[in-house]
């Protein structure tokens, strides 16, 4: 991939040399800033897929209550607006933006006018979070290949970018203590048996990381209560993802909060509910109280439908909520299939 155009060259496997010029293949290729990787796959018989489409990426960003009512005008131009993030005092955001002529996300700050500033530039920079007192942000950097690392650097962007954690796979910042001492993440590694883990960085002593899930199923999106005594965070391992919540530092017991699947979520009035996103794409809303034998966790309630949002976050008290909202009629995203995709090579 170059700038969203799909190359294709020559390789010798005995020499392991590339020969000859890059061709073009495809263009209008989706990019994964999740993975930092080109959205397309081939076959050994000639088929080609990728993602295609992407103009229907493009979103606004704009405010929403708690009954899904937008509150105010659309925040910012349109774009393809990525994680998003809302500062612990809620009068600042923070979102990982993709170029559309590179392809590559980088992550810019918005004032409490919606008045934007870049942060990061150089490598691709994606999945911003805020520090528990909004001076400085985490966030996740290539370094190298498909690998990541997280940095740290001062929310008003002065000053140097800080290297917290260097990984041989995909390191990605999920949510940083109140207290300021921990920061959560998740950790890929190419091959690894124990698929996507959380993992958490202390930011204080020898500040060696290590892993607080890992198993044989994909974890993500690890989230801490208000008081530092929580972790919740999404797993496979019932064969769809959930959200679950397990005591910090453990260990202890696991409690299932979502029910029908859920993607991401959070803590929010003081750690008494916990919101997450269904795999239906409605926001919702579950009561939770830490008593003495464990989690007390309530039925879940819909507040409402974010299916026409390409992404979202919600602030800190959990009383609004701020949408990547797409534009209706927009051009969906599609899968293009090209059939012997490589005789097409030896005409250009």
């Amino acid at each position: 991939m170059r700038e969203r155009v799909l190359l294709a060259q020559s390789f010798d496997a005995g020499s392991r040399r590339f020969t000859g010029d890059p061709v073009p293949v495809a263009e209008g290729v989706h990019y994964d800033t999740g993975f930092f990787r080109g959205v397309f796959s081939v076959s050994e018989k000639g088929l080609l897929v990728y993602g295609a489409g992407t103009a229907g990426t493009k979103s606004r960003l704009r405010w929403f209550d708690r009954a899904g009512k937008p509150t105010g005008e659309p925040i910012g131009e349109a774009a393809d607006y990525q994680s998003l993030a809302i500062s612990p005092d809620g009068s600042r955001i923070v979102a990982s933006i993709v170029d559309p002529g590179m392809g590559t996300p980088d992550i810019w700050v918005f004032d409490s006018r919606g008045v934007r500033t870049r942060l990061t530039f150089g490598s691709p920079s994606a999945s911003p979070v805020w520090s528990p007192d909004g001076a400085r942000i985490a966030y996740a950097k290539v370094e190298k290949q498909i690998q990541s690392g997280i940095y740290v650097k001062s929310a008003s962007g002065g000053g140097q970018e800080e290297a917290a954690y260097h990984s041989d796979g995909q390191a990605t910042p999920d949510d940083w203590s109140r207290d300021g001492r921990y920061l959560t993440f998740d950790v890929l590694k190419p091959g690894g048996k124990t698929k996507g883990d959380i993992w958490i960085l202390p930011l204080s002593g020898d500040r060696k990381a290590y892993p607080f899930v890992a198993t044989e199923f994909d974890e993500n999106g690890a989230s801490f209560s208000p008081d530092g005594r929580w972790v919740s965070y999404t797993s496979s391992e019932s064969g769809k993802p959930e959200l679950y919540a397990v005591p910090f530092p453990g260990p202890g017991g696991k409690w299932q909060i979502s029910t029908g699947g859920a993607v991401g979520g959070g803590w929010v009035k003081g750690g008494k509910e916990i919101l997450y996103v269904s795999s239906d794409f409605n926001i919702v809303s579950v009561e939770v109280n830490a008593g003495a034998s464990g989690l007390e966790v309530g039925s879940p309630k819909v507040l409402f439908s974010a299916s026409g949002w390409a992404n979202g976050t919600f602030s800190p008290d959990g009383e609004r909520f701020l949408g990547a909202v797409l534009p209706e009629g927009g051009e969906k995203p599609k899968v293009a299939f090209v059939a012997n995709w490589t005789a097409g090579l030896a005409r250009k």
